[in-house]
């Protein structure tokens, strides 16, 4: 008995070690580099709880230094578009979910494809957050520009009366630039252009006012953050 357990006590051992050997090379094959995360995390609050079939845009160039993103009045073509300028990505959160997409081709706002999804999406009341990778945008320079940009329909659909506009700041006519290369967290008041409560600054796709109400104010931007960790 004592002969047969020497036996085979080495051989169980050597099929132990084969089968860690084997699931170790699957996990991680020689030679493979995996990039560390670059989280981009983003921070909005809303002048109301927010509706669920309005769109609200995470809007981003990576080219940055750009005319844009900026939202569309009246639109790329009759009744249709909500950005326009330069923009390669957004990440879109409606009914819901939330998708990370790139416009095909870059420049184009007609066609998009999606990418990804963002990591710790999450609503609130009246809050939206969400990070992604900056590795996923395949930035080419040291900055991106970011707009947000909410609308209660971007293609303009006759039967739904809800083409209300907002962006980052009054009209949308500025955008922005966010390094690249360094830790960084920017908001809305550090940069002096603040959202007061119930800032009321909403447009329609004329570029005309429009008064905040119970059904426009859940678009109504009241402040916003940005955190690079590189």
């Amino acid at each position: 008995m004592k002969l047969l357990h020497r036996t085979r006590l080495p051989a169980l051992l050597i099929a132990i070690l084969s089968v860690a050997l084997i699931s170790g090379c699957a996990r991680s094959p020689v030679g493979t580099v995996l990039a560390r995360v670059k989280p981009l995390t983003v921070n909005l609050t809303f002048d109301a709880p927010l509706n669920d079939k309005f769109h609200y845009y995470t809007v981003i160039d990576t080219d940055g230094g750009g005319t844009g993103p900026i939202p569309v009045f009246p639109g790329i073509a009759p009744g249709l578009g909500w950005v326009t300028g330069s923009a390669t990505h957004f990440v879109e959160y409606y009914r819901g979910v939330f998708t990370l997409c790139q416009f095909v081709p870059a420049g184009q706002f007609v066609q998009f494809r999606q990418i990804g999804t963002p990591i710790s999406p999450s609503v609130g009341s009246q809050t939206l957050s969400f990070t992604i990778d900056l590795n996923d945008l395949a930035v080419p320079g040291d900055s991106i520009d970011v707009n947000f940009i909410t609308v209660g329909d971007p293609l303009d659909n006759p039967l739904i009366q809800h083409r209300t506009i907002d962006a980052v700041y009054e009209g949308g006519a500025s955008v922005l630039n966010v390094s690249v290369t360094k830790d960084d967290t920017i908001d809305n008041a550090r940069l002096g252009y603040p959202e007061p409560p119930f800032s009321d600054d909403l447009l329609n796709e004329n570029g005309v006012h429009v008064d905040a109400t119970d059904i426009t104010r859940p678009l109504d931007i009241r402040g916003w953050s940005i955190g690079i960790d590189i």
